[in-house]
């Protein structure tokens, strides 16, 4: 896939496994950050291609979708066989998904959570991605992770999506056989076909719609949940303590008398 998150990945990531593709997706980076995929979000948080296509490999994933895709230029210029699906979206739709779903990972980007190591990993992959793709500082990804609707945000975004735009329609028209720009209307046929899938194996259905703003607010009100906890659990402990101190010195008044 080629193009940002954000764009219908989870559809297509379904529609690439029912052809028998093993994929690799940015949530599932995401869950196994400390574990199976740790080295893969190293290689993403440095914007290392040769690191990338290394340890996809290692995975044996042979579909990548939503976070490679921030680097389709790089890893069409270093692997010449690949082929590219595009998902187009208009920049509205889009930038109001891609505000959605940092504001329900907003206390990820935040103390105290950013004390957790998982926590803590998932951010330094997201400003190392985002560093990237819009040009921003360390300092300026944090402050978009955190505060994504900004009118400066909202117009670099759409400086970068529009680039993006023109960069891949200017790609498909150069070399068709590799980027196939593709609706989530389309369904099956003109994928089966760009991946030379043979009809009979083609499914006869249209792609499922599988968005994921559901799961996203039931994730952010945990996180908020969890972050608040973090805060309130200190002010709990420093009272019971204060409250055992107390009692164990009336407790002592009242032996001693």
């Amino acid at each position: 896939m080629a193009g940002f998150p954000r764009s219908g990945s989870h559809t297509l990531a379904y529609a690439l496994e029912s052809l028998g593709f093993r994929t690799c997706h940015g949530q599932e980076i995401g869950r196994n950050v400390l574990g199976t995929h740790g080295a893969l979000a190293s290689a993403l948080q440095d914007n290392d291609i040769d690191a990338i296509l290394r340890e996809t490999s290692t995975l044996r994933c042979n579909a990548t979708l939503e976070l490679h895709a921030i680097f389709w230029q790089e890893l069409a210029d270093a692997s010449p066989d690949t082929k590219f699906i595009v998902l187009l979206r208009d920049f509205d739709s889009w930038f109001d998904s891609v505000v959605a779903f940092l504001n329900g990972m907003a206390p990820l980007y935040r103390y105290p959570l950013r004390f957790v190591p998982f926590f803590s990993r998932n951010f330094d992959m997201a400003t190392g991605l985002a560093r990237y793709r819009d040009g921003m500082t360390y300092e300026g990804a944090v402050h978009y992770l955190q505060n994504p609707a900004t009118e400066y945000h909202t117009n670099l975004l759409r400086a970068s999506h529009s680039q993006f735009h023109e960069l891949i329609l200017e790609r498909i028209a150069k070399e068709p056989e590799r980027f196939l720009a593709l609706s989530l209307t389309d369904g099956f046929p003109p994928l089966c076909d760009f991946l030379q899938i043979a009809w009979e194996d083609c499914p006869k259905v249209d792609f499922p719609r599988l968005g994921d703003r559901t799961a996203v607010r039931t994730v952010g009100r945990f996180l908020r949940i969890l972050e608040i906890s973090l805060y309130v659990l200190p002010i709990l402990l420093l009272y019971s303590a204060w409250k055992m101190m107390k009692r164990a010195k009336t407790f002592g008044k009242v032996k001693i008398g």
